[in-house]
């Protein structure tokens, strides 16, 4: 009496599915673009806006050193980063939530929501040098002020009373030090916009009076 192994080893293996509680043929069958991407955005890292910050200080580097086609190219690239950010951001505190603030009171996740913050603030420094958007940059720097607020707030106080906390080689890392980087652009946006909006106004008062 033959034996087919390939057949045996079959049946072995669907039995081993089985076992799990998963039909064999489940486990042929690929992911579809749905769910990988609705598993994408539920573990979605929040220091992903990381990537507007970096954009945005390399196009201002651009305008600096007259590299104008560049900074502006950037400029629009980095506004197209922001809103895909933001849009996925939005959509993973609504479909998970559970996920979303875990992350916000996780010791190696948390501080990534500050570059939520520290990007919409760049961003805004983009919109007043390289565009003169003044409008544009107060906006921003609306969003950034009550975001650096409620982050700080929610993060520093979910990790004081949560009841299971990681030691300190385990919980602090080089991410950490984004807490004190976001406030500086924040404050530096709000003074830089402030004071073209001052030079505007001054350079209007003159004409005025010249006229």
């Amino acid at each position: 009496m033959s034996i087919d192994v390939n057949e045996t080893g079959a049946e072995d293996r669907a039995s081993g599915f089985e076992s799990l509680g998963v039909r064999p043929g489940l486990q042929a069958q690929p992911e579809s673009v749905a769910t990988n991407l609705a598993a994408g955005v539920q573990h979605m890292h929040p220091a992903y806006f990381a990537m507007v910050m970096a954009t945005g200080i390399v196009a201002i580097g651009c305008q600096l050193t007259g590299l104008r086609l560049i900074a502006a190219a950037l400029s629009y690239l980095n506004i197209g980063i922001f809103v895909v950010l933001w849009s996925l951001t939005i959509f993973r505190a609504i479909a998970f939530p559970r996920d979303f603030f875990h992350d916000l009171i996780d010791h190696k996740r948390g501080p990534g929501f500050f570059t939520i913050v520290a990007g919409s603030s760049v961003l805004g420094r983009q919109q007043v040098i390289i565009f003169g958007h003044y409008t544009a940059a107060t906006a921003l720097w609306l969003l950034a002020v009550p975001l650096w607020a409620g982050f700080t707030y929610a993060i520093f106080t979910g990790f004081t009373v949560k009841e299971d906390k990681p030691s300190l080689a385990e919980g602090i890392h080089g991410g950490w030090l984004i807490s004190f980087v976001y406030v500086a652009i924040v404050a530096w946006v709000a003074t830089f916009a402030g004071l073209l909006w001052t030079a505007k106004n001054l350079r209007v008062a003159k004409k005025g009076v010249a006229l």
